[in-house]
């Protein structure tokens, strides 16, 4: 069975970038400039976490992106499982065409099952010109680019007491960038 690639987003500011770089998840890149609706007639599926009043402003961005290159947009929430979600539909031959990832950790997944479709290379020149190197890092696994992270928060971040390992004889845990 042929697969549908995914283009993995990982923000808003990613998506008119990268929607505006890839053809629908096949295809050759497509330009989103100049208000010449040049993705009239298609449809893009973008897949992310948000629901409520998260989802309701996300749709002013797809909205937005619908006005300057004529493309429908559908958006469907995975909720908090994203993984499970976006994977289910991937292997049933319905995939997203762009999915917003919330961890890192689902991003080396999805790019080691060859779920996701790297961002064309008018993406990435945007991306190396105006991001710093760990934001780049973020959004690739062994080199190659598949997204870009446009927030970050703490919520999966480990507090600790040095202390309190001190105490207990514990070393700390090692910092790292990858999941």
């Amino acid at each position: 069975m042929m697969r549908r690639r995914t283009t993995l987003l990982t923000g808003c500011t990613a998506l008119v970038l990268a929607l505006g770089a890839t053809a629908c998840g096949g295809g050759g890149p497509v330009t989103a400039g100049g208000g010449d609706k040049p993705l009239g007639g298609q449809t893009v599926t973008v897949a992310g976490v948000w629901s409520g009043a998260e989802q309701k402003n996300f749709q002013k961005v797809l909205d937005a992106f619908t006005e300057k290159t004529g493309a429908k947009t559908e958006f469907v929430s995975t909720g908090d499982n994203v993984s499970t979600v976006v994977g289910s539909k991937i292997e049933g031959g319905n995939a997203p065409d762009v999915v917003m990832v919330p961890q890192v950790g689902v991003l080396k997944q999805f790019a080691e099952a060859g779920w996701l479709k790297p961002l064309s290379g008018t993406a990435q020149k945007s991306v190396n010109t105006n991001y710093a190197t760990v934001w780049k890092d973020y959004g690739s696994v062994d080199g190659t680019l598949y997204g870009l992270y446009f927030k970050a928060a703490h919520k999966s971040t480990v507090w600790y007491s040095p202390d309190a390992l001190d105490q207990a004889g514990v070393k700390p845990p090692r910092r790292t960038t990858r999941c």
